[in-house]
């Protein structure tokens, strides 16, 4: 039969993006157990969950020896439910042996979950041969009976029995009855026949519905039966039996009678009243029921503990407990325990109840609400500073980061602040709370002003207002003395980070730092977020769904308020249609043909193409290479009807649908005039002819041509009645194209491929690395085309668009590159590429060496090097200061530099006299100095003969 256990030991959840399944497992016994030889014991397992994969399957496995686990076809069970599977073995060994238990259950997802193991070990029994080869069943079931007392008089015909099943070596009973039999003279059993061969009215507890409690060392049941099933004024005796498997004869309690309540024949006057368990010498008083669930809010998933140990009778004693753990209405348990654990999954505001019944068949009920959260909905808290154990300055400055999946901000929130010698290690019951702010995903501060030399304890608390509420962990902190100035250094920066888009509007997007400190969180809806960080270098990164990802880097300093504005582009789709058209009209019998545009920007290459037109339906697998824009056609065939909705389709992963109303026209050669198109498809800007005949009287007709509704040509036919003229379409893509000559009206299509062209490619020859900078080009073409920036071949960027296009990108690597743009329609395709030369983004001016220690014979040269890493050319002009005329000699004062050229200046030193030095040497561009470095200069040992500065310098270089 099919049990709940009273414990589940464990809850193994996983979460992720799809619905998965969460099951709890739980194996009985929950711990290791030694029995006597050959004793039986149930071995009990069970899986459960409130998801909707479900349970797949769940087995018991058994290994001795530490060998492999195995498990038998009596070990798994079978019709596994959504919710709920069990399954029950019987294991009896002889002494010595010892085996391992372990349950696992799989979801319907795939994933596993596991329960265990446990060891049971059958030992010799104290006294006993263990190789006698008797088996020792256990100990049987026993059962005594509740409420009805015995001789219980005007009990209700809709009465309640309580019983209660022990058993202390089974988790289970095979069956559970309890019999009711009229009294009928001597006979007091309800087990025996009666009547014209009828046995008692019996019921099987577990056939009802009511989950059973069962545990190792108490088994328990109350059961209510529902409508008149008992008829007034009448005896009956009760009894109820119960086998536990094991062989043995089922246990039976003892037989009580009762007598049921006479007919309402009117309501009396209330005297004699009795109690209501038929006895009537002495009034029962009322029990008190007491019930306190802890905890009282928890997640989902939690062990809560129900506690009705409070509970007491006056004048008697608690016969059993009911409970009703989820507030449902239902009783979900009936025990003589007190206290009783259940682990709850649905989250939500709980109202248990209790109802304590007394020896004597009265009862009271107990109220305690609790709150079930889900993992998602709980906030998290982290504490960041003080830290536990920290010594701060009196005028506390607190950091804390709130993170809750499912809000952007709190309903309440608090600081709580309490000195550690009034109330221990806790602040949250005499401590004093803050109102902070209720914004997540962000670290917050507050700056609180304490006592100095003290010890004090602090901690966050946070409510979402829709069941989910978190108290932190607790800091301790300790104040440290004034120093008399009244000022707490403040060491830490202040980063702010505000991100738009392409448009100038404010974006909530993702903000990771990475630094000293890592911080992360959500702007606003005003786009902007700060942070409070220590001093030093990171790395911002900003992200949204859809945009691309942009990412910074900043120094910063101590009390440094800084601020980076993002902004960021729309990421072109996976695949992106251009364009999708339908003709308008068909002539009936003709085929219709839908157009579309089609640009992959590195999704699939694998789509799905459905165009249904009215009964008329067609598809197709097509395949666009991964950065290619292609034009493809469907056609339905031989279009009917009068009128329809045509729905062109196309699947990737996602459906993308065109619709376009078709009004099906009777054109085509008839006996009043016929229309011929050639070609059937042309480049825009080519012509197309016309031609036909016109059926009249008169010979000559009138003749008018229209393309896609607009007139563009007409003509008179010839005496034969025949006619043609050249037409050129004004509108790229499938035009419809109808002839009228009188009343008589023909009409055919064409098909014009646009042209696509792209000139005037711009971008710098020359840039340096890393730096910004546009490619841009002058796109032509009837339908607004998908452009491409391709970088070595590589599509980097696109977008749709016509006209002047530009595009904003930045170097990578030093070296030749090759930039273009490519413009594509229709799988027309035009583009332009040129190179780029990267230059290495350095030093606009370096000197070597940094300083001149001894002037020699052999020494005395400086080495500038100044490098134009501007984006235009420039002059620049290279002195020496602080020495006198005739003691230096250089290369070059004055140059002009192109953008991304080097020049290197040398001068040769030639003191006159010993000492020490110092030559100021000053770069100046356009007249704008850039730099100036000292250069120390020592110089002795000068009785060195003269030189003219071009010898000295063929001496160091031999080569020049």
């Amino acid at each position: 039969m099919s049990v709940k256990l009273s414990r589940i030991v464990l809850v193994l959840l996983i979460l992720v993006p799809t619905a998965t399944a969460q099951i709890s497992v739980g194996l009985q016994p929950e711990e290791d157990k030694e029995l006597g030889s050959n004793q039986k014991i149930d071995i009990f397992a069970e899986a459960s969950t409130y998801r909707s994969n479900g349970v797949e399957y769940l087995r018991i496995y058994s290994r001795e020896d530490a060998g492999e686990w195995v498990s038998s076809e009596e070990m798994q069970a079978s019709g596994c439910a959504d919710g709920y599977c069990s399954v029950e073995v019987k294991e009896s060994h002889p002494a010595g042996t010892a085996i391992e238990f372990k349950a696992k259950a799989r979801s319907r997802d795939g994933s596993t979950y596991t329960e265990g193991p446990i060891t049971i070990e059958w030992i010799s029994n104290s006294g006993e041969d263990e190789d006698d080869g008797e088996t020792d069943q256990g100990k049987d079931a026993s059962v005594s009976l509740g409420s009805p007392v015995d001789g219980a008089e005007g009990i209700s015909t809709n009465p309640g029995f309580g019983f209660t099943v022990t058993d202390e070596d089974s988790y289970s009973m095979e069956s559970v009855t309890l019999a009711i039999e009229e009294k009928h003279g001597s006979s007091d059993s309800p087990w025996s026949y009666y009547g014209e061969g009828q046995r008692a009215k019996t019921y099987t507890v577990t056939e009802y519905g009511s989950d059973v409690y069962v545990s190792g060392r108490n088994y328990a049941q109350q059961f209510d039966f529902s409508g008149a099933l008992l008829d007034p004024g009448k005896s009956y005796v009760w009894a109820v039996k119960a086998d536990d498997g094991d062989g043995d004869e089922p246990a039976k309690s003892e037989i009580r009678s009762f007598t049921t309540e006479e007919e309402d024949e009117g309501s009396g006057d209330g005297e004699d009243e009795d109690n209501g368990n038929g006895d009537d010498t002495d009034w029962n008083e009322d029990p008190h029921a007491d019930l306190v669930v802890t905890p009282d809010r928890a997640e989902s998933g939690t062990r809560f503990k129900f506690d009705a140990s409070d509970s007491d009778d006056d004048d008697g004693f608690i016969d059993f407990y009911r409970y009703d753990f989820d507030g449902d209405g239902d009783w979900d348990r009936t025990t003589s325990d007190s206290v009783v654990y259940k682990r709850i999954y649905d989250d939500g505001r709980k109202e248990a109840r209790v109802r304590a019944v007394d020896n004597d068949g009265a009862a009271d009920t107990d109220e305690y609400d609790y709150t079930v959260t889900s993992d998602d909905d709980v906030p998290e808290i982290e504490l960041r500073s003080p830290e536990d154990g920290e010594e701060v300055d009196p005028d506390v400055r607190f950091r804390w980061k709130i993170t809750d999946g499912d809000d952007s901000s709190m309903d309440d929130t608090k600081l709580v602040v309490e000195e550690k010698d009034y109330n221990g290690d806790s602040p949250w019951d005499n401590g004093k709370s803050y109102d902070i702010s209720d914004m997540t995903d962000v670290v917050q501060s507050r700056t609180v002003d304490l006592d100095e030399d003290t010890v004090y304890v602090w901690g966050i608390k946070a409510d979402d207002g829709q069941g989910g509420y978190h108290r932190s962990e607790v800091f301790e902190f300790t104040t440290t003395e004034d120093d008399g100035d009244g000022d707490y250094d403040r060491d830490e920066a202040n980063l702010e980070i505000e991100v738009e888009d392409e448009d100038g509007d404010e974006l909530d997007a993702e903000v990771e730092v990475e630094g000293p400190e890592d911080e992360s969180g959500t702007t606003g809806s005003d786009g902007e977020i700060d942070f409070d960080l220590e001093p030093g270098d990171y790395e911002v990164t900003v992200s949204k769904s859809g945009y691309r990802t942009e990412t910074e880097d900043v120094e910063l300093s101590e009390g440094e308020e800084e601020t980076l504005d993002f902004e960021l582009e729309r990421e072109p789709e996976d695949i992106e249609v251009l364009y999708a058209r339908i003709p308008r009209t068909v002539c009936r019998g003709d085929d219709l043909t839908a157009e579309i545009g089609i640009t992959n920007n590195g999704g699939s290459e694998h789509l799905e193409l459905r165009f249904v037109a009215g009964s008329s339906i067609a598809g197709k697998d097509i395949e666009i290479d991964k950065y290619s824009t292609e034009l493809r056609r469907i056609t339905a065939e031989n279009i009917g009807g009068e009128e329809f909705n045509a729905v062109l389709t196309l699947e990737n992963g996602r459906e993308r649908r065109f619709a376009q109303e078709v009004k099906v026209n009777d054109c085509g050669s008839t006996d009043d005039i016929s229309v011929n198109v050639r070609p059937g498809e042309i480049t825009y800007g080519q012509n197309v002819e016309v031609s036909g005949y016109v059926e009249a009287e008169d010979r000559r007709q009138q003749v008018e041509v229209f393309v896609d509704g607009i007139k563009l040509g007409e003509t008179t036919t010839d005496r034969r009645g025949r006619y043609s003229l050249f037409v050129r379409p004004t509108n790229a893509g499938r035009q419809d194209i109808r002839v009228e000559a009188g009343q008589a009206t023909a009409r055919s299509s064409v098909n014009v491929i646009p042209t696509v062209n792209v000139a005037s490619l711009k971008l710098p020859e020359r840039s340096f690395q890393s730096r910004e900078f546009e490619v841009c080009a002058e796109v032509k073409s009837q339908v607004t085309p998908q452009v491409q920036l391709v970088r070595d071949g590589t599509v980097i960027d696109s977008k749709s668009a016509e006209g002047d296009v530009c595009f904003d990108t930045s170097t990578v690597e030093t070296g030749e590159h090759t930039y273009g743009i490519v413009a594509s329609a229709y799988g027309v395709r035009s583009g332009q590429e040129r190179e780029i030369e990267v230059l290495e983004l350095g030093s606009e001016v370096d000197t070597f060496p940094e300083k001149v220690a001894t002037v020699r014979a052999e020494d005395g040269l400086v080495k500038v090097e100044v490098y134009n890493n501007r984006e235009d050319s420039g002059l620049y002009e290279v002195s020496v200061d602080g020495l006198p005329n005739g003691w230096f000699t250089t290369t070059d004062k004055a140059f002009e530099l192109a953008k991304g050229d080097r020049k290197t200046v040398y001068f040769y030193f030639v003191p006159e006299r010993e000492g020490r030095f110092y030559a100021e040497i000053e770069v100046s561009r356009n007249g704008e100095r850039i730099q100036t470095t000292n250069v120390p200069i020592k110089a002795q040992g000068t009785t060195r003969p003269q030189v003219t500065w071009h010898e000295r310098i063929r001496s160091l270089f031999p080569s020049w």
